[in-house]
């Protein structure tokens, strides 16, 4: 059986005097600076930090492997022979926490919840024949496992896929052979029910919050009713049918969104957003691929870029084109990215869209919590081969440079705060200490 094993640590080079100077060393620390200074002439405009991203550890990683991440911790997975193993790694030295091997396959990416890290196993799949003569595919999980996060033991095993986490507990549903949900299950930390009913007829579901604590579950069956339960007990509190045909629901910053998505191609969608109180709606669009939430307004997305519509109206406030991905990073600011390797992400005030501060070149790495900054990454031209790594300051929208890096897979790095985790080019996944 296959394992991952740590690769060298970095450490602070403590040299006691006499030792002669290391010559190669000192050649390739004057090769960064003058790399960072070309990327610097070749136009970037944001302000210079140190020429240094200090890797901190490194752990082989595999094709089709899988990296999840807590504020503390760095889970590895990879499917071995039909199973799943886990390696946890501390993230601040790389040190090996504890390795686990799970018999039941399934998606090979761990959920760190809490005390826990989930797994949903036990896949099925469901063909459903389109107009187009093609297939439409549907997953979903028998079961799911938790481990300890601390240890990586098993906690428990139950029947349904993992939906949702929030107050101790985790949310399962049940499905059965052609992919509907037949039944929701709340279980605590040690896998004891809590509470558990049936939902015939339910095509989907989605979860309400309240102050960041998932408060209610909404079901959305086939004559468009939605059920409305308390997220603690499962007790019904409510129950109204839809005025508008809606597959799929949200619940976006106060507001309710309908999604009436065709199942066949091209999967065109209607989307319809409704007061929260007594679900009357309030206007639709059926020219926007998702829309979400911008705080105070909401954001929509088409081909063009994004449209941001005033909540109650859906007038259009401002748009920004070429932009794909938004989301608040405080009151009234957003933080706008091209989901491009050579494009922008921005700041800009959420009620005007106007810009604060400077752009950072480059896609933002992904966020793993809330952070008083942000990082993007470009692959540079001047020098080419390397990438370009700045820090968009949330508070003053200022960019500072930190400097350029080996070739990584740009799409696939974390931001974890002190540390920026990337997919090398070469099987590794690489941790960086970027202060």
């Amino acid at each position: 059986m296959a394992t991952i094993e740590l690769g060298e640590v970095a450490g602070t080079d403590a040299r006691p005097p006499g030792v002669p100077l290391d010559r190669a060393r000192i050649a390739r620390y004057a090769l960064s600076v003058l790399s960072l200074l070309a990327l610097l002439l070749a136009g970037g405009s944001a302000r210079t930090a140190p020429p240094f991203l200090r890797v901190a550890w490194s752990a082989p990683l595999a094709d089709g492997d899988a990296v999840s991440f807590t504020t503390d911790t760095a889970y590895v997975s990879r499917g071995v022979d039909g199973h799943v193993e886990i390696t946890a790694y501390r993230l601040a030295g790389g040190e090996v926490l504890w390795r686990s091997t799970i018999d039941d396959f399934g998606p090979l990416s761990p959920e760190p919840r809490g005390n826990l890290v989930l797994l949903r196993v036990d896949p099925v799949s469901i063909q459903r024949p389109l107009d187009d003569g093609g297939q439409l595919t549907l997953f979903f999980y028998r079961a799911t496992i938790a481990l300890d996060a601390r240890t990586g033991a098993r906690v428990w095993r139950a029947a349904g896929e993992q939906g949702a986490t929030g107050g101790g507990m985790v949310l399962l549903g049940e499905h059965d052979k052609n992919a509907n949900l037949e039944r929701l299950t709340m279980v605590d930390q040690a896998g004891r029910r809590v509470w558990s009913r049936p939902v015939p007829g339910a095509r989907t579901w989605t979860i309400i919050e309240s102050d960041d604590r998932p408060a209610q579950v909404v079901t959305v069956s086939e004559d468009n009713r939605l059920t409305f339960l308390r997220y603690a007990d499962g007790s019904v509190l409510r129950s109204q049918l839809l005025p508008r045909p809606a597959s799929e629901v949200a619940f976006v910053d106060g507001y309710l969104l309908g999604i009436d998505r065709s199942d066949q191609p091209p999967f065109d969608a209607t989307w319809t957003v409704y007061r929260w109180g007594d679900l009357t709606p309030l206007w639709s669009t059926g020219s926007e691929d998702w829309i979400t939430g911008c705080r105070p307004l909401l954001c929509g997305f088409n081909a063009d870029g994004l449209v941001a519509h005033d909540p109650q109206t859906g007038a259009v406030r401002w748009h920004a084109p070429a932009k794909r991905s938004a989301r608040s990073v405080g009151d009234d600011r957003l933080l706008l990215t091209d989901v491009l390797d050579n494009g922008e992400t921005t700041l800009v005030n959420a009620v005007t869209g106007q810009r604060i501060g400077e752009p950072a070149p480059g896609m933002e790495v992904w966020d793993g919590g809330p952070h008083d900054s942000v990082l993007a990454l470009r692959h540079t031209k001047n020098p080419p081969g390397l990438v370009s790594v700045t820090r968009l300051d949330l508070r003053t929208g200022r960019a500072l440079l930190l400097g350029a890096i080996d070739p990584i897979q740009v799409i696939t790095c974390w931001d974890l705060g002190r540390y920026l985790a990337c997919p090398d080019t070469k099987g590794h996944l690489v941790v960086r200490d970027v202060g």
